[in-house]
């Protein structure tokens, strides 16, 4: 099958905000049309970049592992026991 057109539509899917993205993929699963490998990937991309950061290694939002305050030693806080860092 010729896809000449898949970069052009590809394109004009990168413009979509989020939500639009899924609404559009729901449709076409709920009408029965096979969604592209490429546009699952697309969506999987766009909702891992819309996640907010999370931690893991004290399971808070908002910073990576790598800046965690509570990595080492820092505020005297168990993160378990105060999960609002307050």
């Amino acid at each position: 099958m010729n896809r000449g057109g898949a970069p052009a539509a590809f394109a004009l899917l990168e413009k979509l905000s989020l939500a639009q993205l899924e609404r559009r993929v729901a449709c076409n699963i709920d009408r029965g049309i096979r969604v592209s490998s490429e546009l699952r990937a697309m969506l999987e991309r766009r909702r891992r970049e819309a996640a907010p950061a999370t931690c893991s290694h004290c399971g808070r939002d908002g910073h990576a592992r790598e800046a965690c305050p509570w990595r080492f030693g820092g505020p005297n806080v168990n993160p378990i026991s105060n999960p609002d860092g307050a």
